[in-house]
């Protein structure tokens, strides 16, 4: 009876270090994925920074420029002002 019980217990002896190898795998793994998230989260944030960066940029040489070629053509000027006009809509009112 004795030998029995012992050999009933190695067996769940042997399950648990299955059971707590599985469990550390299981652990170690999440871990590398946590952290490869965050390395690729770290990595499109810079990359977001600078597409930013680079658009703020690309905005302020777009104004400048236009300054520029307004100061060289006035006449172009006054002819995107008589589009504009022409293009808007009154305000109608619907009651009387």
């Amino acid at each position: 009876m004795i030998l029995a019980s012992r050999r009933k217990s190695r067996i769940l002896y042997d399950k648990v270090t299955v059971l707590l190898m599985f469990s550390m795998v299981a652990q170690r793994c999440g871990t590398h994925w946590c952290r490869t998230a965050l390395v690729r989260t770290r990595r499109l944030v810079k990359r977001l920074e600078r597409l930013t960066e680079s658009y703020w940029e690309l905005r302020y040489e777009n104004g400048q420029l236009r300054a520029r070629v307004n100061r060289l053509d006035p006449s172009r000027r006054r002819r995107r002002r008589c589009r504009t006009r022409a293009g808007r809509k009154a305000f109608v009112p619907l009651s009387h």
